[in-house]
């Protein structure tokens, strides 16, 4: 059985497509978008720009009332880089976001805001 892999050089959206065929030359094709992470180290941001990140058992939690102007976008990301979750932010409000169904693990929070973005690591728990 064969099994195919690609490795992407670059962070983006691709658009995935595998064919199959059989000795009859009979084929099918499925494709799938997919979202490659630019985290590979994974490293905090020390300029958290008034925005705070942080994790309590199955929930990300992220900060936006020390600010007047919010237009952020927030990504989580598992370990190994794939998008688990967007959200959009418009208010100076905490931001919630309860992941069900997972691993407890760690999981990286990109949060773009205006013209900055800041990244950190948080452990997800399953528990409730």
């Amino acid at each position: 059985m064969a099994a195919p892999s690609h490795t992407y050089s670059t962070p983006g959206t691709y658009t995935v497509t595998l064919t199959v065929s059989d000795a009859s030359g009979c084929s099918a094709s499925t494709s799938q978008v997919i979202t490659v992470a630019g985290a590979t180290g994974i490293n905090n941001s020390t300029n958290n720009g008034g925005i705070q990140i942080w994790s309590s058992e199955n929930r990300i939690y992220v900060d936006f009332t020390a600010l007047q102007k919010v237009n952020a976008v927030v990504k989580i990301y598992d370990i190994i880089g794939r998008e688990v979750s967007i959200g959009e932010v418009t208010s100076n409000n905490i931001y919630v976001k309860e992941i069900d169904n997972i691993e407890a693990a760690d999981y990286l929070v990109s949060v773009r805001n205006n013209d900055g973005v800041i990244t950190k690591k948080v452990f997800i728990s399953n528990i409730k």
